[in-house]
């Protein structure tokens, strides 16, 4: 809520918002973002230190009646038994990877280990407690990349807020009973099922693609290339993987999990291996596949699909060094900075045809395709067949 409420402020002193909540005389208006702000500072400022100081003291409280064994490997001791924590840490990860509020780039390289306390949590917790803390992790995530939409217009935030609750109720139910059965071998499974989620969260009439982690990467020029093949779903798919690969590496010594191990030879200690470069590298080998085998997996397609990208660069390097008249096309992209909802539209289509003008001046060659923002007609087209228009 405090969340919600702290970029929604961004909402206030804006022209069309307050037309019409003045029309409606239904709510207070908005005086101003940075005192909006400090309300959803003092409103909830209380709640959130007492509830952190209660969490802290009964984490510390309840560590120390724990004394089941299993629950000593480091994972359990410091990400399950502070899952609460490691699961926000994970959603102000995975948002910020994206344009946000600190760098309109976003930074692109969190994507690839963002998932991976979320994913330990999931691994670790009860299925009740796994399911919450997704929706937890879908809902924080959700404000972060969509933190626009508290100046885009005045439902934006809400709808969105909920529609991502919703969807991330609906797949953790189904994360986490997959991460229950897929065992060892989750970390190919699992990837896949986020893959697929973003996919179907993404078409249809209700599809909202924002928030899929591939497009992260578009600054990762060799890697992005196989999108040409794959599209998005390709990139989407090898960074899922490097999150559910690190995560099932972690924790494969609490799991006991093993890949590919001999029978006859699956539990002898690597110190029993005779002292020769080719014994150490044998134990080398067998430790890495028996633990390692998620990151060697992932590693090897991640390989692959830069070397694919590297080989695509190079080819359209080649075609148009033989071929100087192979055709491409010249885009001009218009950003008139100006919101067609809170000014005139003449006005806002003016500014558009100013700056199209100019850029086509300064181009040495006419452009091929001429990009306006969506928002810049009018959305009701007849409004534009109206004389003097």
């Amino acid at each position: 809520m405090f969340l919600f409420a702290y970029i929604y402020a961004l909402s206030a002193n804006m022209d069309y918002v307050q037309r019409y909540i003045a029309s409606s005389g239904q709510l207070r208006l908005a005086e101003s973002t940075t005192l909006e702000q400090l309300y959803a500072v003092l409103r909830y400022g209380p709640m959130l230190l007492l509830n952190g100081i209660y969490y802290i003291w009964h984490r510390i409280y309840t560590r120390r009646k724990a004394a089941t064994v299993w629950k000593e490997h480091w994972v359990y001791r410091y990400v399950t038994h502070w899952a609460l924590p490691w699961v926000i840490l994970s959603a102000a990860l995975f948002g910020f990877s994206f344009p946000s509020a600190i760098t309109l780039d976003g930074m692109g390289w969190l994507a690839w280990f963002s998932l991976v306390p979320v994913l330990l949590v999931l691994l670790t917790v009860e299925p009740g407690r796994g399911v919450f803390y997704g929706v937890v992790f879908g809902t924080l995530q959700a404000l972060i990349i969509n933190y626009w939409h508290g100046t885009y217009d005045y439902v934006s935030l809400h709808l969105i807020t909920i529609t991502f609750v919703v969807e991330y109720l609906i797949f953790m139910m189904f994360l986490v009973w997959l991460i229950r059965i897929s065992g060892k071998w989750g970390f190919f499974i699992i990837a896949g099922a986020w893959l697929f989620f973003d996919y179907l969260r993404s078409v249809g009439v209700m599809g909202y693609p924002w928030g899929i982690i591939g497009t992260t990467q578009f600054k990762f020029i060799p890697l992005i290339q196989i999108a040409s093949i794959t599209g998005v779903w390709g990139v989407d798919f090898v960074v899922l993987l490097c999150n559910t690969a690190l995560a099932w590496t972690l924790m494969a010594g609490p799991f006991k999990w093993t890949w590919f191990k001999k029978q006859d030879d699956g539990d002898v200690p690597v110190q029993n291996y005779k002292v020769t470069f080719r014994g150490r590298i044998e134990a080398v080998v067998q430790t890495l596949v028996k633990s390692f085998f998620p990151f060697a997996a992932f590693s090897s397609i991640f390989a692959l699909s830069v070397m694919a990208g590297i080989l695509i660069l190079h080819g359209v390097q080649q075609m148009l060094y033989r071929d100087p008249e192979v055709p491409v096309a010249t885009i001009v992209l218009v950003q008139q900075n100006t919101d067609p909802r809170k000014h005139e539209y003449r006005k806002n289509f003016d500014k558009l045809m100013q700056l199209t003008d100019r850029a086509v001046e300064e181009m040495p060659t006419k452009p091929d395709l001429i990009a306006w923002p969506e928002g810049a007609f009018k959305l009701d087209i007849r409004y534009w067949t109206r004389p003097n228009k």
